[in-house]
Protein backbone atom coordinates (compact mmCIF):
# COMPACT_ATOMS: atom_id res chain seq x y z
CA UNK A 1 0.00 0.00 0.00
CA UNK A 2 1.36 3.40 -0.96
CA UNK A 3 1.83 6.15 1.65
CA UNK A 4 -0.92 8.32 0.14
CA UNK A 5 -3.33 5.35 0.32
CA UNK A 6 -2.39 4.79 3.98
CA UNK A 7 -3.01 8.48 4.68
CA UNK A 8 -6.39 8.34 2.94
CA UNK A 9 -7.40 5.24 4.93
CA UNK A 10 -6.23 6.86 8.17
CA UNK A 11 -8.13 10.03 7.30
CA UNK A 12 -11.28 7.99 6.67
CA UNK A 13 -10.97 6.19 10.01
CA UNK A 14 -10.48 9.47 11.83
CA UNK A 15 -13.44 11.02 10.01
CA UNK A 16 -15.64 8.09 11.05
CA UNK A 17 -14.45 8.38 14.67
CA UNK A 18 -15.23 12.10 14.65
CA UNK A 19 -18.57 11.54 12.91
CA UNK A 20 -19.74 9.06 15.53
CA UNK A 21 -18.55 11.39 18.29
CA UNK A 22 -20.53 14.25 16.75
CA UNK A 23 -23.65 12.10 16.32
CA UNK A 24 -23.49 11.02 19.95
CA UNK A 25 -22.47 14.40 21.37
CA UNK A 26 -19.13 13.13 22.64
CA UNK A 27 -16.38 15.75 22.76
CA UNK A 28 -12.79 15.04 21.86
CA UNK A 29 -11.84 15.86 25.42
CA UNK A 30 -14.37 13.38 26.82
CA UNK A 31 -13.13 10.58 24.56
CA UNK A 32 -9.49 11.27 25.36
CA UNK A 33 -10.14 11.46 29.10
CA UNK A 34 -12.39 8.40 29.17
CA UNK A 35 -9.81 6.28 27.36
CA UNK A 36 -6.87 7.83 29.21
CA UNK A 37 -5.13 8.90 26.01
CA UNK A 38 -2.60 11.68 25.44
CA UNK A 39 -4.44 15.06 25.56
CA UNK A 40 -2.89 16.12 22.24
CA UNK A 41 -3.97 12.92 20.48
CA UNK A 42 -6.57 14.49 18.20
CA UNK A 43 -4.23 17.22 17.03
CA UNK A 44 -1.57 14.60 16.28
CA UNK A 45 -4.10 12.41 14.46
CA UNK A 46 -5.36 15.28 12.30
CA UNK A 47 -1.92 16.31 11.18
CA UNK A 48 -0.77 12.76 10.54
CA UNK A 49 1.78 12.88 13.35
CA UNK A 50 0.35 9.96 15.21
CA UNK A 51 -1.91 7.00 14.70
CA UNK A 52 -2.45 5.96 18.29
CA UNK A 53 -6.13 5.61 17.45
CA UNK A 54 -5.20 2.47 15.48
CA UNK A 55 -3.67 0.75 18.49
CA UNK A 56 -6.70 1.84 20.53
CA UNK A 57 -9.31 1.12 17.85
CA UNK A 58 -11.02 -1.61 19.89
CA UNK A 59 -11.33 0.64 22.94
CA UNK A 60 -12.52 3.57 20.82
CA UNK A 61 -15.13 1.41 19.07
CA UNK A 62 -16.37 0.02 22.41
CA UNK A 63 -16.58 3.47 23.93
CA UNK A 64 -18.44 4.88 20.93
CA UNK A 65 -20.73 1.87 20.70
CA UNK A 66 -19.79 0.99 17.13
CA UNK A 67 -17.94 -1.91 15.57
CA UNK A 68 -14.26 -1.85 14.74
CA UNK A 69 -15.31 -2.91 11.22
CA UNK A 70 -17.36 0.28 10.94
CA UNK A 71 -14.49 2.51 12.05
CA UNK A 72 -11.96 0.81 9.78
CA UNK A 73 -14.02 0.25 6.65
CA UNK A 74 -17.30 2.10 7.07
CA UNK A 75 -19.09 -1.23 7.12
CA UNK A 76 -20.97 -2.77 9.96
CA UNK A 77 -20.86 -6.52 10.31
CA UNK A 78 -24.22 -6.61 12.05
CA UNK A 79 -25.86 -5.54 8.83
CA UNK A 80 -24.33 -8.34 6.80
CA UNK A 81 -26.67 -11.14 7.83
CA UNK A 82 -24.93 -12.17 11.04
CA UNK A 83 -27.91 -11.17 13.17
CA UNK A 84 -31.68 -11.28 12.79
CA UNK A 85 -33.58 -8.11 11.91
CA UNK A 86 -34.73 -7.85 15.54
CA UNK A 87 -31.16 -8.19 16.83
CA UNK A 88 -29.95 -5.53 14.41
CA UNK A 89 -32.72 -3.20 15.59
CA UNK A 90 -31.72 -3.86 19.20
CA UNK A 91 -28.03 -3.17 18.56
CA UNK A 92 -28.79 0.04 16.68
CA UNK A 93 -31.00 1.22 19.55
CA UNK A 94 -28.31 0.27 22.07
CA UNK A 95 -25.81 2.46 20.21
CA UNK A 96 -28.06 5.50 20.50
CA UNK A 97 -28.24 5.57 24.29
CA UNK A 98 -25.85 6.82 26.94
CA UNK A 99 -23.18 4.71 28.57
CA UNK A 100 -25.11 4.82 31.87
CA UNK A 101 -28.22 3.52 30.13
CA UNK A 102 -26.17 0.76 28.49
CA UNK A 103 -24.80 -0.33 31.85
CA UNK A 104 -28.31 -0.38 33.31
CA UNK A 105 -29.63 -2.50 30.45
CA UNK A 106 -26.70 -4.92 30.65
CA UNK A 107 -27.22 -5.26 34.42
CA UNK A 108 -30.91 -5.96 33.82
CA UNK A 109 -30.11 -8.60 31.19
CA UNK A 110 -27.60 -10.18 33.57
CA UNK A 111 -30.24 -10.32 36.34
CA UNK A 112 -32.78 -11.80 33.93
CA UNK A 113 -30.30 -14.47 32.85
CA UNK A 114 -29.46 -15.31 36.47
CA UNK A 115 -33.14 -15.58 37.35
CA UNK A 116 -33.69 -17.85 34.36
CA UNK A 117 -30.71 -20.02 35.36
CA UNK A 118 -31.96 -20.22 38.96
CA UNK A 119 -35.43 -21.28 37.83
CA UNK A 120 -33.87 -24.08 35.72
CA UNK A 121 -32.03 -25.34 38.81
CA UNK A 122 -35.26 -25.36 40.83
CA UNK A 123 -37.15 -27.30 38.15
Amino acid sequence: MRNDEKQTNSDAVLLRIEGVMKDKGISQRKLIQSLNLNPSSFTQWRYGNGRSYMKNINRIADYLGVSVQYLLKGEDEIEEGMLSDREIELVKSFRDITETQRETILALIHCMNQKQDNSKVLS
